[in-house]
């Protein structure tokens, strides 16, 4: 994939979640595939459904373990 520079999606990590229309666009296709989810009485804090985890566990990212190692259960980026 040979794409112009000023055509590239760009986005940046922001302390632990990646920010910028990269990240939006990634959050939107978590949504969409089920992957994630607003999590109940929320506006900002979504969570792993079980599709999920299991789609994560599919790609070798272990969310259990990410989630041992949180200081929070929200969803932060499964890729730092």
């Amino acid at each position: 994939m040979n794409m112009d520079i000023k055509n590239r999606i760009t986005g940046r990590k922001c302390y632990d979640h990646i920010g910028g229309q990269l990240g939006k666009n990634i959050l939107e296709r978590l949504l969409d595939l089920g992957w994630i989810q607003l999590e109940e009485g929320k506006s900002t804090v979504y969570v792993i459904t079980e599709k999920g985890e299991a789609s994560f566990n599919e790609l070798g990212i272990d969310i259990q373990k990410k989630k041992r190692v949180s200081r929070k259960n929200d969803f932060h980026s499964p890729f730092d």
